[in-house]
């Protein structure tokens, strides 16, 4: 979603953890500007959702199967 690698130490401090980076930022701050207009608002939202439900606690996390299942939802 956002062309950016998990953790980065080239980055500004604040920004090293992509993942701690996105949840202070709003969706379209966070896509890659290299495929912006390829898809809708309300599909970031859950390609985005999904992924923050990937970084949930272990009993609250979608297993592979789901989280595929998902993204195939929305491909379709």
């Amino acid at each position: 979603m956002s062309g950016k690698r998990a953790f980065d130490i080239n980055r500004r401090p604040c920004e090293f953890s992509l993942v701690e980076w996105a949840k202070q930022r709003k969706i379209f701050e966070v896509m890659d500007p290299d495929i912006e207009g390829q898809y809708s608002l309300r599909e970031a939202r859950k390609v985005s959702h999904i992924a923050f439900q990937c970084l949930s606690d272990r009993e609250n996390r979608q297993n592979i199967d789901q989280v595929v299942r998902a993204l195939e939802l929305l491909q379709d």
